[in-house]
């Protein structure tokens, strides 16, 4: 390469490189180093560069953003000498900052992984992570810069018919009009499209090793009024788990019934109405309100409901039970939850009307308990699905609610309207007598501790959750559970930073079902057996029979 190209080349980059903002450059990289402090739960390689080119480009958005309006504002800008030693100044400062952070982010990132046991990691491949997260920022850089182009360009052709700075607020609005239209009403809705047709083809995959059941107490059996091949994945594996009455007899010793397991699937019928009168139907069918307890279980996004809920329920119970779920989606939770989160409550709602109507319509000496539960965005659903006059007037046994999103109504009410002085993880609600908070506990208590009112909610939750705590103004203001008393799994190491947390909080939402039991959105069948016992209006098992029950659930079945 002779000197006049190596000149050219230089004078090239150089004339690239000052398109760049210094201030936002140095926010970036500050923004970039504070993404490897630790969160709620450990992070993938991937979501940690996904977290950090998000950092990234918030970091130079805030750091350009600043200075051109510095010079709206006509304020007085350093040049020369002064502007040279200002950016070395704050260069030699970010680099400290930026050294310290990738020093300790393996320590940060062991920290969170000793409090859950989890073994801890040699390092967090900082090489990879820096680079996907680069790739990542120029991703979302040169994306505002195409939607920048697109704005110039509508103004331009505005200008023909009116003037220029007219041109850019009709323009402007014309772009910002057509990019909403475009993205909400055909994009979002061809991604949910193509992501119902994607998941409905493994929906209807027929489970290694599931086979359709024998006795009629579950649907999908030959006497039943839905199609094994019209329960989708997860209602198979619901139908078809689960203790037998042998099993539970052992456990227990005592006499025990096969437990009653009914499930509608999503391509059982075609409306939510016609889905809840198939359960019903259903229900009636396996001779469901003849037994002591019933529960509506609002199933995740896929149509899971979690095994170690109903598993601990049934043995508690020696099987004189019933739980009936309908399926509202093919889609995984967070998807459907930003995508379309009312479909959860269309189809809660309609299951709960139709069968709490039914229900109140019983003799009440002989109809049984009945009880609704949801984990997620099930709890999302299941909290909407009831009307509090109805159950004011008639009310149900109880609600089991567990790792509530942050998008539920009433729990963010329950947690702003905590007593004074009661952490944020677990939060004491008034006397006890309608809402009492739970987190992870290997002792369960044989006596209860406090008189239920006419109405009784529990939420099961933990402090590493963040599906549970995760909120919008995480960018603005710091969380209580941060600021105050923390839980026994987070991090001493977490600190909140502006913009930056929210982020970090809500991508630790894809992550927080990947960790042991007693952790983030990972609930232990003792959990719940801990959380059904609360509920008991009159708890009469002794410590031995809970035991034995505990022995019996094991480690439960695992997240799907």
């Amino acid at each position: 390469m002779n000197k006049t190209s190596f000149t050219n080349i230089t004078s090239a980059l150089l004339r690239y490189f000052k398109q760049w903002s210094v201030a936002g450059l140095l926010l970036s990289a500050l923004f970039l180093a504070i993404s490897l402090s630790p969160s709620l739960v450990p992070r993938p390689l991937l979501l940690q560069a996904v977290a950090s080119g998000i950092a990234l480009t918030m970091g130079y958005g805030l750091g350009l953003g600043s200075m051109l309006l510095w010079r709206f504002l006509e304020l007085p800008e350093f040049r020369g000498k002064l502007l040279a030693q200002i950016q070395l100044t704050a260069g030699l400062i970010t680099f400290s900052v930026v050294l310290y952070f990738y020093t300790h982010a393996t320590i940060w990132q062991n920290s969170v992984r000793s409090l859950m046991n989890m073994e801890p990691t040699t390092g967090v491949a900082l090489v990879r992570v820096t680079i996907l997260a680069l790739l990542i920022w120029l991703v979302f850089i040169y994306t505002a810069y195409f939607v920048r182009f697109l704005y110039i360009s509508a103004a331009v052709k505005v200008h023909t018919f009116v003037p220029r700075r007219i041109s850019y607020v009709i323009g402007g609005l014309l772009l910002t009009i057509f990019l909403i239209l475009t993205i909400n009403g055909f994009l979002i809705t061809k991604a949910i499209d193509i992501a119902d047709d994607t998941y409905a083809v493994i929906d209807q995959a027929i489970p290694y090793g599931i086979i359709p059941p024998e006795k009629s107490t579950r649907s999908g059996s030959d006497g039943s009024l839905i199609n094994w091949n019209d329960l989708g994945r997860e209602g198979k594996y619901f139908v078809a788990g689960g203790p037998s009455k042998e099993k539970i007899e052992f456990a227990t010793e005592k006499k025990a019934l096969d437990p009653i397991r009914v499930y509608v699937g999503l391509s059982a019928a075609d409306t939510p109405k016609k889905q809840a009168a198939l359960a019903l139907a259903e229900l009636k069918r396996t001779n469901a309100f003849l037994r002591s307890k019933l529960v509506i279980a609002t199933p995740t996004g896929t149509g899971w409901v979690d095994e170690g809920a109903v598993d601990s329920f049934e043995y508690l119970y020696t099987g004189d039970t019933a739980f009936v779920g309908v399926q509202y989606s093919y889609l995984s939770s967070p998807i459907t939850l930003i995508l379309d989160p009312d479909r959860v409550r269309i189809s809660a709602q309609a299951v709960f009307s139709e069968i709490y109507n039914y229900w109140r319509s019983l003799d009440k000496e002989t109809r049984p308990e009945l009880f609704i539960y949801g984990l997620s965005l099930g709890s999302l659903g299941s909290e909407d699905s009831a009307n509090i006059f109805s159950l004011l007037s008639d009310p149900i046994a109880g609600a089991l609610w567990v790792g509530p999103p942050f998008a539920n109504k009433f729990w963010p009410q329950v947690m702003a309207g905590r007593n004074r002085g009661s952490s944020a993880f677990l939060p004491l609600f008034d006397k006890g007598e309608l809402v009492r908070i739970l987190n992870s506990s290997e002792d369960i208590p044989i006596e209860p501790t406090l008189n239920w009112g006419p109405l009784k909610i529990v939420y099961l939750l933990h402090p590493s959750d963040a599906i549970v705590f995760f909120s919008f103004d995480l960018w603005f203001k710091e969380p209580d559970w941060l600021a105050k008393e923390r839980g026994p799994d987070v991090s001493p190491y977490l600190t909140w930073y502006p913009f930056v947390t929210m982020w970090q909080i809500g991508l630790d939402m894809l992550a927080t079902s990947n960790v042991p039991y007693g952790h983030g959105h990972n609930y232990a069948p003792t959990d719940y057996l801990r959380a059904w016992v609360e509920l008991a209006e009159n708890p009469t098992w002794s410590k031995e029979e809970l035991e034995n029950i505990k022995t019996a659930l094991g480690t439960g079945a695992t997240n799907r």
